[in-house]
């Protein structure tokens, strides 16, 4: 190795920029028809293929724009929130390597200008369009360590020691990167903790309150019930007091009328009595007078006959009109009886037509009541899915930002690996800048 080997420095140059990434679940916005927005969405990306449409509506993430800048990112979510996409902008930090005068440094190294050598571990290339989201961090951020050719006019030799504690302090700095990036990652799993619990509270206290108002509905249900049986039992009640009300008035009528049949009867039997006592004294007078008359005998016989016969006539009238009455006053107790049990029967079937109603009104309460149950019950299992699946989407989370800790990590360990290496190189005096 020669004794003089020109003054070069390592110099850290690596700029970082601000990108962003546009992705895409398949959320569609609240007042958007699903038909209209994947239409939408198809035309402002040049989408031809159906089958691609659909997997971009499947529920995953994907990547439709990535490595934009502040407005171009700002153009797109605007577009796609007026075509009814739920769109989210992840940001992207990437590295940006300077390096002034490569043909220059490449010279002076006595090799052809080409790449800038350095780490490049961490870099990806811009992601095609529809790519699915692997990982939400930032890609790129890794410092490149670049040879510059000094502009001093006398170069010299730097010596083993200060290579030596550049490469320390290299070595410093890298640690510190990774301890920043340890803190971020702690700090965002410590969030996500706190916005798991508090998403968690939230549905316990939902749920709770669920099962108040599914309480207060019972209890209002039951009410009504009591309520219902309570106006049902009343207008019982009343149908009967009326039913007595309406017997007592036709027994009291019955009784009248049983009265009056009573009191003509008596009367016609006193007058049939009356009838028979005068032609029993009619007879006897005719025998007391028979011997006195016997000259008129037959005058008198025959007017006492005709008499007689007329009695009996008027005495056979009044028996039929005894009979009539009697059959008049049977055939009204048979119309007021018939009246009475055609009444009754009414008065039956209206109870009976309430009692059917009122069975339905209870059945339908009682429908109701399940109904209201079953919804409560499916609103606890949907709380209940949400709740699982927040806690499967935190898990997740967490798995993957740890997964990225590593990744970090194992970077951070192959860059001091190779530090260390080029300390023992530079120990060992094969340094090469090559």
């Amino acid at each position: 190795m020669s004794d003089k080997v020109p003054w070069m420095a390592c110099k850290w140059t690596a700029e970082l920029m601000k990108c962003f990434d546009l992705t895409f679940k398949g959320d569609i916005l609240p007042g958007f028809d699903p038909d209209q927005v994947r239409a939408n969405l198809a035309e402002l990306f040049q989408i031809n293929d159906p089958l691609v449409l659909d997997e971009l509506f499947s529920g995953d993430a994907f990547i439709l724009r990535s490595n934009l800048d502040r407005k171009a990112a700002a153009d797109y979510f605007r577009k796609m929130s007026e075509r009814g996409g739920k769109a989210e902008l992840v940001t992207r930090v990437v590295s940006e390597l300077s390096s002034p005068e490569p043909e220059a440094t490449a010279a002076a190294m006595g090799a052809e200008p080409g790449p800038v050598s350095g780490s490049t571990e961490g870099m990806s290339p811009p992601a095609d369009p529809l790519l699915p989201v692997m990982d939400d961090t930032p890609a790129g951020d890794v410092n490149t360590l670049e040879l510059v050719e000094q502009s001093s006019p006398e170069p010299s030799t730097p010596s083993a020691d200060e290579v030596i504690q550049r490469l320390q302090q290299l070595q410093q700095e890298a640690q510190a990167v990774h301890d920043d990036k340890l803190e971020q990652l702690q700090t965002l799993q410590e969030e996500i903790k706190q916005q798991t619990a508090e998403q968690l509270e939230s549905i316990k206290q939902r749920r709770a309150q669920v099962l108040l108002e599914a309480e207060d509905t019972k209890t209002q249900l039951k009410d009504l019930e009591q309520e219902k049986e309570r106006l049902f039992t009343e207008q019982i009640d009343r149908i009967t007091e009326q039913e007595r009300a309406l017997s007592d008035t036709l027994e009291q009528a019955i009784s009248s009328l049983a009265t009056e049949h009573s009191q003509r009867c008596e009367a016609a039997r006193l007058s049939c009595d009356e009838l028979q006592a005068k032609r029993q004294q009619c007879r006897d007078d005719a025998a007391r007078e028979i011997a006195s008359l016997e000259a008129r005998i037959a005058a008198i016989r025959k007017q006492c006959e005709q008499d007689v016969d007329s009695m009996d006539r008027l005495l056979t009238e009044k028996e039929q009109d005894i009979q009539e009455i009697e059959q008049g006053f049977s055939a009204r107790e048979q119309e007021l009886k018939a009246e009475h049990q055609s009444e009754l029967e009414t008065f039956s079937a209206r109870r009976e037509e309430h009692t059917r109603e009122f069975r339905s009104e209870q059945e339908q309460l009682r429908q109701r009541q399940l109904e209201q149950e079953i919804e409560h019950e499916e609103m606890l299992t949907g709380l209940w899915e949400e709740e699982e699946k927040q806690q499967h989407q935190a898990q997740a989370r967490l798995q993957q930002l740890e997964i990225t800790r590593k990744r970090h990590q194992r970077s951070l360990e192959q860059r001091l690996d190779r530090l260390r290496k080029e300390e023992e190189k530079v120990g060992r005096g094969e340094l090469s800048l090559t």
